[in-house]
């Protein structure tokens, strides 16, 4: 056991530089996946021009969530004094649950109308919005020296309303479908968007 973990083991003075540059490349992938999931109407008829104009405005929340989790995450990097083994797991487990983002926004492009596909979209940025915050108090905890921003962002990301009102608003949303399932889908899409609009602007 003691030979393998030190075969995994992740020395502690690896560059941020070389985090930075391959969590960016990996986001970048991740936007190109998700342009290249967009279905060209093959005719050019209503019903297509409705369905390419549904994968786009998906295609769109999309980016805004990945583009505010990337300020976020180059936020997160340029506080970073030392890189410790627990924070690159975590950065890849954080990146993991990012680069989902296109699998489920794929889904929902093939059925924009149902309501599973709508859950699991917005189920899986309240797990990548919340693994971003734990990442950011790891690191702004260890910083010795913090910025009043700094220090405002993490007791603000420390409170529990901050971490849980995503999955509150989810719950509610969920409950909601059973009454107005139409409207509940819409809801599940603009969802992520919304929130990562008001991370943007709080940050």
């Amino acid at each position: 056991m003691k030979q393998i973990e030190k075969h995994f083991d992740i020395k502690e003075d690896i560059p941020i530089s070389r985090i930075a540059g391959f969590s960016d490349g990996l986001i970048a992938i991740i936007i190109t996946l998700m342009v290249l999931e967009i279905p060209i109407p093959s005719e050019i008829k209503m019903t297509e021009i409705i369905e390419f104009a549904k994968a786009i405005i998906i295609y769109f929340a999309s980016f805004v969530v990945i583009g505010t989790q990337w300020n976020r995450h180059h936020f997160l990097l340029e506080q970073t004094e030392k890189v410790h083994k627990s924070f690159i797991w975590k950065n890849l487990l954080y990146l993991f649950s990012l680069s989902l983002i296109p699998l489920f926004m794929k889904w929902l492009i093939k059925h924009p109308n149902d309501f599973i596909p709508a859950l699991s979209y917005s189920l899986i940025y309240i797990i990548t919005d919340f693994i971003s915050i734990q990442l950011i108090i790891s690191v702004l905890k260890n910083k010795k020296k913090k910025t009043e921003r700094e220090e405002r962002l993490l007791t603000e990301d420390r409170k529990l309303i901050t971490q849980i009102l995503p999955i509150l608003v989810f719950t509610l949303l969920f409950v909601v479908e059973y009454y107005l399932p139409n409207l509940t889908i819409i809801f599940f899409i603009i969802f992520p968007v919304t929130m990562s609009l008001i991370r943007a602007f709080k940050d």
